[in-house]
């Protein structure tokens, strides 16, 4: 039974708010590392949707499946890291306390980088697909 994305984002809304940081600075890495977290949830939920149609899609442009395989590996790449990028460019890692507004900001930051990546990649394929005669 899948659960509707706005649960989990009020689960881990729900779980930032109660956290707070101990004295020793520790929470800085931690809400860091929930930044990147949320940065790579973001990013493949689109490619795991479209993983079957761009395989397909890619092995009759490309000729190969293994080159196919190849741009496939590449496009995870780089909207993962784009999402990751966007997400770090903006990190709280100064923050006392992990909040909902840095989760929200993070997932806003992921969600850019992301549609930005899939835009720049899907601009890429775009130029190579045969013109209709």
């Amino acid at each position: 039974m899948l659960v509707s994305p706005g649960v989990h984002a009020n689960v881990v809304m729900a779980f930032c708010e109660t956290y707070r940081a101990d004295q020793s600075g520790g929470g800085g890495k931690l809400i860091f590392l929930i930044e990147l977290a949320i940065a790579v949830s973001v990013a493949l939920v689109p490619l795991v949707v479209l993983h079957s149609h761009m395989r397909r899609m890619l092995t009759d442009q490309c000729g190969t499946v293994e080159r196919a395989e190849f741009w496939i590996r590449y496009t995870y790449l780089v909207v993962v890291g784009v999402a990751m990028l966007a997400t770090v460019m903006g990190t709280h890692q100064g923050a006392g306390a992990i909040s909902g507004d840095i989760v929200r900001a993070a997932f806003t930051r992921a969600l850019i980088g992301t549609l930005a990546a899939l835009i720049g990649v899907g601009i890429q394929i775009v130029k190579f697909l045969p013109r209709p005669q």
